[in-house]
């Protein structure tokens, strides 16, 4: 019985992990979409919103 919900549990796992991949790959794709129509457009401001600033991405 234990055995049946730790396999059914490590299913669910893996398939929500798999899922999330590929959302993040999308919304990845859809940034990198506006961030070269906005460089391309010459539109400085809408550019400089695909940005995020990190504490490590600074020298």
């Amino acid at each position: 019985m234990n055995s049946k919900l730790l396999l059914y549990s490590l299913a669910a796992v893996t398939l929500i992990a798999c899922n999330q991949k590929s959302d993040e790959s999308k919304n990845i794709k859809k940034l990198l979409e506006k961030e070269s129509a906005t460089w391309r457009a010459g539109d400085g401001k809408g550019h400089g919103e695909c940005l995020h600033i990190q504490p490590y991405s600074r020298i």
